[in-house]
């Protein structure tokens, strides 16, 4: 069976839309973390009213000060956006129980799945021998 599944996929394409996504995301996290700063100095509040409508009251409400903190939270988003398209595209969750497409479904909506590169997209890792959604961290 190898790799036939994974082939039909492009796994560079998904790395080179991520890549460009990330570098948009990261000078637009900056834009933000200025804007909020300047808010703060301007009204003196101890948070932002931007910030806390740019994320309506998530748990990244106050990182967006820090552009890396929002940054790592919102590319913890798009990977597993992008490990769901890999897997619905693929067809590898045919192979899956429906205890696992569940287990998966979780961890995508909660955004708990390894970063989207290339090591781990090209080489399946995850999903080598029983289909697992991902490898367990040690």
């Amino acid at each position: 069976m190898g790799n036939e599944l994974i082939t039909s996929v492009s796994i560079t394409a998904l790395l080179e839309a991520r890549s460009r996504l990330k570098e948009k995301v990261q000078v637009a996290f900056a834009r933000l973390s200025e804007a909020i700063a300047l808010e703060i100095s301007v009204t003196g509040k101890k948070d932002s009213a931007l910030g806390h409508f740019l994320t309506s009251g998530r748990e990244e409400r106050y990182s967006l000060r820090e552009p890396d903190a929002a940054l790592t939270l919102a590319l913890r988003r798009v990977d597993a956006r992008f490990w769901g398209i890999l897997m619905d595209q693929s067809g590898i969750r045919a192979f899956m129980s429906a205890k696992k497409q569940r287990a998966f479904d979780t961890l995508i909506a909660e955004g708990k799945t390894p970063v989207f590169e290339r090591s781990i997209a090209i080489l399946g890792n995850p999903f080598l021998g029983e289909v697992t959604c991902f490898p367990s961290k040690k």
